[in-house]
């Protein structure tokens, strides 16, 4: 058989499996309800930052105007209520109505700690303090507005205007999550596969018929395309649920941002997928897989890590570093796209050395698969694997 037509039959047999296997449609079943469940409470449990607020005693109607005036900058809401006793006011903040009470201008009763409401609160009552305080004084309205005046707070002026940084910065972790998990997914259904016709004796009818490499050459491009259908399902599923929450702060990208997932998907999943595969050939059972597998683990997470780094903190020189290191490339890269301080040069020399590594370990993947799979009798060490044969 032409090794042409053997890759063929092989991938399309584990396109088949992959996209029949229940494990693969539960899996895409859970992905969808977690996204379109986590987005439909995010809708009914923040559809409103509304704070409730309790009043008990002697308040000053200014610092609850200045406090209305602060929340709705924010884009929030104030809900007051006048309580006549300390019970009845205890009593609703027992019950959960209110977040908490002001007492008497100089008391802020909660059920537990809350930091974020006491700031919140505070610099309302204390302007408002103090305005009757100079009040009391002698000043008439203009000398207290004066006096206030002097002790305004500071402005801020942003020089580089980015209305979009936040959410781009969101992009570039979500994207790195999106891509790390469908490439682990996919990497790990890979080695099953392997793992499973290793222990079930049917690699040895399959190698009768076709090379070990075209074997291995079939099933990573066979899995790789079913791991893009998983990642198209999982960023549909995002969309959507972007869309039931109503965000409106999603950023235009240009096709490019789309070009560049697709791609790094394909430079990690060749990466940790090829190693991933030679690493099932290592073992004959499920048991051993774990130990064989921990080398790759390691790394994985590691440039996982490095990955969330340098989308969450792009500006920084480590993130331009490790943007650089083959096996962190594919999962930083389109987050330092989206969040825009990439060039064009940092870019190249990240793709370029990812291909390289993705060149080296293919055929170092490729030279342990045919030298291991057909030994089921024991677990091989990887220096063992690579000089068999010899």
């Amino acid at each position: 058989m032409r090794s042409s037509d053997a890759i063929r039959i092989v991938f399309q047999r584990e396109i088949r499996t992959r996209l029949a296997s229940s494990a693969f449609r539960i899996g895409i079943a859970i992905t969808l309800l977690v996204v379109l469940a986590g987005a439909t409470a995010i809708r009914v449990f923040s559809s409103e930052d509304e704070t409730k607020l309790g009043l008990l005693g002697d308040n000053p109607p200014a610092a609850v105007e200045s406090l209305r005036q602060s929340i709705e900058l924010s884009g929030g809401t104030l809900e007051i209520t006048e309580y006549d006793s300390r019970d009845d006011a205890v009593a609703a903040l027992e019950a959960g109505d209110i977040d908490g009470v002001v007492v008497d201008g100089s008391e802020l009763l909660v059920e537990q700690s809350s930091p974020d409401l006491l700031s919140q609160v505070s610099p309302a009552w204390q302007t408002a303090n103090l305005v009757d305080g100079l009040a009391t004084t002698g000043l008439d309205d203009a000398q207290v507005a004066s006096a206030l005046g002097h002790a305004a707070p500071l402005t801020m002026t942003e020089l580089d205007v980015d209305p979009d940084r936040d959410a781009r910065q969101g992009i570039a972790a979500v994207s790195v999550i999106v891509l790390f998990v469908t490439v682990q997914m996919t990497g790990a259904f890979i080695m099953m596969s392997v793992l499973e016709e290793k222990s079930s004796k049917v690699v040895e009818l399959l190698l009768s018929s076709i090379s070990a490499r075209d074997l291995l050459i079939g099933k990573l491009l066979g899995s790789g395309l079913a791991g893009l259908v998983q990642m198209a399902v999982i960023i549909g599923a995002l969309l959507v649920g972007i869309q039931i929450v109503g965000s409106d702060v999603i950023p235009d990208f240009s096709g490019w941002m789309f070009v560049a997932a697709v791609g790094c998907y394909l430079l990690g999943y060749l990466l940790f997928g090829s190693i991933m595969a030679a690493g099932a050939a290592l073992v004959s059972r499920q048991e051993d897989a774990q130990a064989a597998m921990t080398p790759v683990t390691i790394l994985s997470m590691l440039a996982y890590f490095a990955s969330i780094f340098a989308a969450t903190a792009p500006d920084e020189t480590a993130s331009r570093i490790v943007t650089s290191i083959p096996f962190v490339v594919p999962f930083a890269l389109p987050g330092r796209i989206a969040v825009g301080n990439l060039t064009w040069w940092e870019g190249m020399i990240g793709v370029g050395g990812a291909i390289v590594a993705a060149g080296l370990l293919l055929s170092l993947a490729a030279r342990i698969y045919t030298r291991s799979v057909l030994h089921t009798d024991r677990r091989i060490g990887w220096r063992e694997a690579w000089s068999l044969g010899r």
